[in-house]
């Protein structure tokens, strides 16, 4: 688990660096909340319990790049089952 969240530090602060072209130390703190999310997630779903808390399914949910997608789809269903 350790090493997992040392790669995925490793490798945003890299992507952050060298492709986008942000400085070292930007890198760094930015890839902070990232890694501190990992761990936190990881730690709670592989170690402790196999539940995401409530709290963080709904952050997912919201912050999700797809959940709009969702929300469509549901609609979509939702249209279908009343027909």
């Amino acid at each position: 688990m350790v090493l997992v969240g040392l790669v995925l530090n490793t490798t945003v602060v890299w992507i952050f660096a060298y492709p986008l072209a942000i400085q070292p130390t930007v890198a760094k703190i930015a890839s902070i909340p990232i890694v501190l999310t990992w761990n936190y997630l990881g730690r709670r779903i592989f170690v402790f319990d196999k539940r995401v808390p409530v709290p963080v399914q709904s952050w997912l949910a919201r912050a999700s790049p797809f959940s709009g997608l969702r929300s469509r789809r549901r609609l979509a269903q939702a249209r279908t089952h009343r027909l």
